[in-house]
Parts: structure tokens; sequence; C-alpha cells
């Protein structure tokens, strides 16, 4: 499963919706997942403010379906990310982005 986005209307809102898959013991690893979003990929302005959790699940041993979403009202467009960091020691961050595949939905 690679990360995916869909735009569902639920309640009367207008949501995008972010799923990705995340290690079940992802803590244990010192693994953080965020996911940001943006309205503007020039600005490189990237947030988790907004985001709301809608739920995860396990896929198989090991592996964890992740669902996020964000409200689209009143935003012609959006982006989302996946961040993932790694805490090996508290002097250093190690971070990659899922990013690189931005989508608009």
């Amino acid at each position: 499963m690679l990360p995916k986005g869909v735009l569902i209307s639920k309640l009367g809102t207008n949501w995008m919706e972010y799923a990705y898959r995340r290690r079940s013991d992802y803590e244990a690893r010192g693994l953080v997942y965020t996911v940001q979003t943006t309205t503007n990929l020039v600005s490189n302005d990237w947030n988790a403010s907004g985001v709301v959790d809608a739920g995860s699940g396990p896929i198989v041993a090991g592996l964890d379906s992740v669902t996020n979403r964000v409200s689209t009202e009143g935003l012609p467009e959006q982006f989302m990310r996946l961040r993932v960091e790694e805490y090996g020691d508290s002097s250093r961050m190690r971070g990659f982005d899922q990013g690189d595949r931005n989508e608009e939905y």
C-alpha cells in the first residue's frame, strides 16, 4: 500500500484523507510519523495544524494502516505529505519526507 489521498464528505464537511503504512513498533524504534499540509508548494511552509487522526488498524504483522484527514473548506488547493523522523540519540534527528510524491487532490 503506497500512501494514498482521497476526497470525502462527512457530516457536511469536505475532507482530504491521507492513508499510509506505519510500523507497529514505531515507538520502540524511536520513529515519529507526522502528516503535514500546505496550500503553497513554493513557500515550503508545511505544518500539522488542522490534521485530524481518522483511525488506524493492523494490515499485516508489523504494519498498521493509518488515516489522517484535513478539512478542505475554503481552500481551493491543498497538499499533504508524510514526514518520518528517527530519534537515535538526543543530539541528532534524521528524517525523510514522502512529500517528494506530493499530489494535488
